[in-house]
């Protein structure tokens, strides 16, 4: 008599096998989120202190450069007929700070628009609406906040500065400065890019934000090439 194999019984997972399965299932996932989560905040991060080098190098590229031909012209320099090559007015914090006005020879003016008698006269300051750097009152930078300009003064006539003036100090005389430094205030576009709110150094003095934005400071001295008044 012929006798058949037994079959083999098949059987499911238990219950605790499958509550196993999706512990480990969603332990696994939780790492991957939080890892996507580091990295989405972590590129987030990275391209906002782009956008602040970007514009901070900017910013210092575009001044430095009027600031180097303030009081250039072909064939004379400024002289009691004609204005100040370099002109600042002091503002408050609030209002985004100084003003600076720079004036030379040149067919075009920082707008690249025709230059009124062959004079640019590139007026900048910044627009606290929207917090960018203008240039004759065209945004050219974005994310500006602040600009702070001291002029350093040439008091014994060595041709280097000896004391920063403020604009609105007492003392100060635009025809004895021979250099002029700026510092700039560069925040990043998006809010919440810091890890809490964020306390750092501007113009000398220790700043705590009211939002979790990161700032920088960029700053710039120049020293003047030719009379400037």
């Amino acid at each position: 008599m012929r006798k058949h194999p037994a079959l083999h019984r098949q059987y499911g997972f238990t219950m605790v096998e499958v509550m196993i399965a999706l512990t480990i299932s969603a332990f696994l996932l939780l790492i991957i989120m939080v890892m996507f989560s580091s990295t989405s905040s972590s590129r987030a991060l990275q391209t906002s202190l782009a956008g602040i080098n970007e514009s901070g190098r900017f910013s210092v590229s575009m001044l430095g450069r009027d600031l180097r031909m303030a009081g250039y012209i072909d064939n004379n320099w400024f002289d009691g007929a004609g204005a100040d090559s370099i002109s600042v007015v002091h503002g408050a914090a609030a209002d985004g700070g100084d003003t600076l006005t720079v004036r030379y020879e040149a067919a075009k003016d920082c707008l690249y628009a025709d230059s009124a008698g062959g004079i640019a006269v590139n007026a900048y300051a910044i627009n606290t609406t929207d917090f960018t750097l203008e240039c004759n009152g065209e945004a050219i930078v974005d994310d500006v906040e602040q600009m702070q300009i001291y002029l350093g003064q040439d008091t014994d006539g060595d041709g280097v500065a000896n004391r920063m003036m403020a604009p609105n100090d007492v003392g100060l005389d635009m025809a004895q400065v021979v250099s002029l430094r700026v510092n700039l205030l560069i925040r990043s576009t998006n809010d919440r890019r810091a890890s809490g709110t964020q306390t750092y150094v501007y113009d000398d003095a220790s700043v705590t934000a009211t939002d979790s934005r990161i700032r920088r400071q960029y700053s710039l001295t120049v020293s003047l090439r030719n009379p400037i008044s």
